[in-house]
């Protein structure tokens, strides 16, 4: 009979062939044909059970009978249950939902490391029979349940993936959904082409974002210790070309591609020895001495030094050997300089420049001889006239024969003829430098009487004075005549 959507036929006498592949013959037949999963069965019978299920027009046990009922229900599949004799049960017909199931696609994470794991949700609406996945690359996973649920995959590239739902009244797609799955990490390992033997080899090396370790082999490392991404480490020490080998991989121990480099051994470098040459000059042009030279004392000696073989660190130093009479070099510069000095004493410097395992050093002499001084003379003054009348040109002339030993000879203005200083005197006086012969001065004299006197001094400030000149000067011309010396406590 027809109920509720579905055509329902029982076969009392029943159908089947011994011979047929089921090898079994049938008792009661039940067959009934619907929209796919739109009718469940239930009932009190004990051996019943779905016989078989196929789309119309698909073979059959009795294609001819059950098909001619599906057909004209519309159906698209039949569904043959064998029940046994005396069962009782019931058919429910089930109603085709009115909508649609719609469906949401959701992931832990948008991102992750091949190897690692990422799980997909989805949850729908309006009662799905079937979830399926589906991802660009073919990889399609059933959900179950249809309804809502999770499932767990590894990654292994990129992937987009859909969801789909369907029931009775059509299907439903979610957005589609990507997951980013990053490439196996990789490495860049660097060192030097060479080192000495005996020395460790610095190593550095940059990795990849998804890089979480890495392992270093080659020489004595240790394979099993794990270095950080993006880091440097010192190997031990190698006497022999060695390789080195550095491979990353991901928290998921995921290994990428091995980075390879080989170390090889130098021959250390041949070290030169700084050396350093010191020369004194008595003018900062002329051809100096790195022996000894003489000076004067208080004199200018110009020192000079040159460097060769330096290199960064290596210290120079240039010390005297009396600092009281000949001032140390203070910070002489390493690539060489020349300073000025005043030595007093005779005395002698020293230049060192060293790098730490080998110095060199330069050293010159300067002398300062003693100078005794020669006794010194009591200066003569005398005037070429001293009785002159007033505005007559007079001249005075100062001698004093120790001219080896003399620093200054001068003549000036006295007060009396004690020769008593005359603090404004009318007569400036005159002076002469170092070792004069003699001086003489050129001038006219004021009305009346004045008094001059002869200074000498030597080097050590020693002084000794004349006798006091008198020169009177009158409103006439009168004869000259000489001034009758006057002796005071001998001088």
């Amino acid at each position: 009979y027809t109920k509720g959507g579905f055509k329902l036929s029982i076969n009392g006498s029943g159908y089947g062939d011994p011979t047929s592949q089921y090898g079994y013959s049938y008792g009661n037949t039940l067959v009934f044909c619907a929209k796919s999963g739109a009718i469940n069965l239930s009932g009190s019978e004990t051996s019943w059970f779905t016989e078989y299920s196929r789309p119309i027009g698909g073979p059959c046990i009795n294609p001819h009978t059950h098909d001619s009922y599906c057909e004209d229900m519309g159906s698209d599949s039949v569904d043959v249950y064998s029940i046994a004799a005396g069962s009782s049960f019931t058919v429910n017909p089930g109603l085709p939902p009115a909508t649609a199931p719609t469906i949401t696609l959701t992931a832990d994470a948008a991102s992750i490391s091949i190897g690692d794991t990422d799980t997909l949700h989805w949850a729908t609406s309006n009662t799905p029979t079937s979830v399926t996945i589906t991802s660009n690359a073919s990889d399609n996973i059933t959900a179950t349940p249809p309804a809502a649920g999770s499932v767990t995959f590894t990654g292994v590239s990129t992937r987009v993936y859909t969801a789909h739902a369907c029931n009775l009244a059509g299907c439903g797609d979610s957005l589609p959904l990507s997951i980013s799955v990053n490439p196996p990490p990789t490495v860049d390992l660097a060192g030097p082409s060479s080192v000495v033997t005996g020395s460790g080899v610095i190593l550095s090396w940059t990795d990849s974002a998804s890089t979480a370790y890495i392992t270093l082999t080659g020489g004595t490392l240790d394979p099993t210790t794990h270095y950080s991404i993006n880091s440097l480490t010192t190997t031990p020490a190698i006497s022999v070309p060695t390789i080195f080998t550095a491979t990353p991989y991901t928290a998921a121990k995921i290994f990428g591609a091995s980075k390879t480099i080989t170390i090889g051994i130098s021959s250390p470098p041949v070290l030169t020895s700084p050396t350093v040459l010191l020369m004194a000059h008595l003018t900062s042009t002329g051809v100096g001495s790195n022996s000894v030279i003489t000076a004067k004392s208080g004199d200018p000696v110009y020192l000079s030094w040159s460097t060769s073989n330096t290199a960064v660190g290596d210290t120079l130093q240039i010390g005297s050997s009396n600092t009281a009479t000949c001032p140390s070099i203070t910070s002489p510069a390493l690539s060489g300089g020349i300073q000025t000095q005043n030595p007093t004493g005779t005395c002698s410097y020293t230049a060192i420049i060293s790098n730490g395992t080998a110095k060199d050093t330069s050293q010159v002499g300067i002398t300062v001889p003693v100078v005794v001084p020669l006794p010194l003379n009591t200066p003569t003054l005398v005037a070429t006239n001293n009785n002159p009348a007033v505005g007559e040109s007079i001249s005075l002339t100062a001698t004093e024969n120790s001219t080896a030993s003399i620093k200054d000879l001068s003549i000036k203005q006295v007060a009396d003829i004690l020769g008593t200083e005359l603090l404004s005197p009318s007569f400036p006086g005159v002076s002469f430098g170092v070792h004069p012969v003699g001086i003489s001065s050129l001038f006219q004299p004021v009305s009346g009487v004045t008094y001059y006197q002869a200074l000498a001094k030597d080097q050590f400030d020693n002084i000794k004075k004349s006798l006091v000149t008198t020169i009177t000067a009158q409103s006439s011309a009168t004869s000259v005549t000489t001034a009758t010396p006057y002796f005071c406590n001998g001088n």
